[in-house]
């Protein structure tokens, strides 16, 4: 089986699923409803299934890559993927865990421990999720990181998983960014067979969460943000990517906002896990202007700016220096970017 009938596959099951979402969505029943809260920007109750039907996508994805593929990606067939005990632990571990914040809302101590236990678990399956060495492009040396390799990659992969959850906050944005990231991935030549399911599911995704159908909820943020730090961290650990902060501009936007979101919080007393309206698209949505579209094409701009810098420029460091200059930008003259 080549690309082509891998990808007719997946799409033909995403526009079945995409033409019978009210089915799926009165069978399915986890809602997000904004009553008695008023960080929720929309008003109605909406479904939250995104992350069931991207865990869909990757079953189809083991199932065909188990019976029929054998190419290479992170230096094994795909047609292992089996033996990617630690891939599959991580993407149903949070998807649960997110299900059942959408459903019943887990107290933020104990969802929080419930990721770290589970990303223990994942890196305890697997040695190459480990971050042992850490590469700087400004640097002439690598640092080897010793007895904290495990807890850095733990907190590494924790602060994705939660900047990502955060950053789902505005209609289209999450999964716009998750395209960026993908776009990304392909042009640093990983193999497409295994961004195939996710890309083909966003771009239906995205229709739907346009209009207001479907959102991704907690159980398809924390599907997405485990998915893409596995996917740095193996790419890293392949030399697919050479350079840690390179990663870093990769996930800079959704990051930076949580960090400085949390320093607000903390500086005035705050517990830095309480929701509110601070995130940039809050922000940016200027009051009670909704500006959603333009919101999105700012943030998009400025999820993909520094990667794009430090392509051209072949020079980290400057494409930092130019984000923190664009968001900060953004932050201070924001009322007048959106009209």
């Amino acid at each position: 089986m080549n690309i082509f009938f891998f990808a007719l596959i997946i799409i033909l099951v995403n526009i079945l699923i995409f033409i019978n979402i009210h089915k799926i969505k009165s069978l399915i029943k986890i809602v997000d409803d904004p009553k008695n809260e008023l960080r929720k920007i929309h008003k109605k109750p909406i479904s939250s299934i995104g992350g069931v039907w991207l865990m869909f996508n990757f079953l189809i994805m083991y199932l065909i890559s188990y019976n029929f593929f054998n190419i290479n990606i992170f230096n094994e067939p795909i047609h292992n993927l089996k033996n990617f005990t630690s891939l599959w632990l991580g993407l149903s571990s949070l998807f649960i865990i997110g299900v059942y914040d959408d459903k019943y809302k887990i107290k933020t101590s104990l969802k929080s421990i419930l990721l770290f236990f589970s990303i223990i678990s994942v890196l305890l399956l697997d040695d190459d999720l480990i971050l042992n060495t850490i590469h700087l492009s400004f640097m002439d040396i690598s640092y080897s990181m010793g007895s904290l390799a495990f807890p850095f990659t733990l907190l590494s992969m924790l602060l994705f998983i939660n900047a990502v959850n955060l950053y789902d906050g505005i209609d289209l944005q999450l999964g716009l960014y998750s395209l960026s990231v993908i776009g990304i991935l392909i042009f640093l030549e990983l193999t497409i067979y295994f961004l195939l399911p996710v890309l083909i599911f966003l771009i239906f995704f995205l229709i739907l969460n346009h209009r207001k159908k479907i959102f991704l909820g907690d159980n398809g943020s924390y599907v997405l943000g485990f998915f893409f730090s596995y996917l740095f961290i193996k790419s890293y650990n392949s030399q697919i990517i050479n350079y840690a902060d390179e990663i870093f501009l990769i996930m800079i936007l959704p990051g930076f906002d949580m960090l400085r979101i949390f320093f607000v919080r903390t500086v005035h007393k705050q517990n830095p896990f309480s929701p509110d309206q601070n995130h940039i698209h809050h922000l940016l949505l200027n009051d009670k202007k909704n500006n959603i579209l333009q919101v999105n094409i700012i943030t998009l701009f400025l999820g993909i700016f520094p990667f794009v810098i430090s392509q051209m420029l072949q020079n980290n460091v400057i494409a930092l220096f130019f984000f923190l200059i664009a968001y900060s930008f953004v932050i201070l003259f924001r009322k007048k970017l959106i009209r």
